[in-house]
């Protein structure tokens, strides 16, 4: 579980460095409520960004890590981004656009990132 938790620092952090050379601004991470988590949210101009990340160790099957944000995360994640934006009404005036993205950090292959921008959507 230790090695788990250490990849997914280093996941997030790869991810982070790579979203801040993107030009997004990371205004927090691990955004925790009792039913989930937001690895990362980040403002670029008038879009507010929640990002999932997953970091994959080298002996993990990188094809299945996008199925790793199934139905059920994706539902969690909505939910605790409707409570940030309640938290964070500034954050929100300031953006005219929520999205949800998911990125896959592999460590065992050069530390190699895929962005998937707009991954799903919270339905009306």
């Amino acid at each position: 579980m230790r090695n788990k938790k250490i990849a997914g620092l280093k996941g997030e952090e790869i991810a982070r460095a790579y979203l801040e050379g993107k030009g997004y601004l990371v205004v927090a991470s691990n955004f925790r409520t009792r039913e989930a988590e937001i690895d990362l949210v980040a403002l670029k101009k008038d879009l507010l960004v929640f990002i999932e990340v997953k970091a994959l160790g080298s002996l993990e099957d990188s094809s299945l890590a996008e199925e790793k944000v199934n139905y059920w995360k994706q539902k969690k994640i909505i939910l605790a981004s409707q409570i940030f934006c309640q938290r964070h009404k500034n954050l929100v005036d300031k953006a005219r656009q929520i999205r949800y993205d998911v990125i896959i950090v592999d460590l065992g292959k050069k530390e190699v990132v895929r962005h998937y921008e707009a991954a799903f959507y919270a339905e009306d």
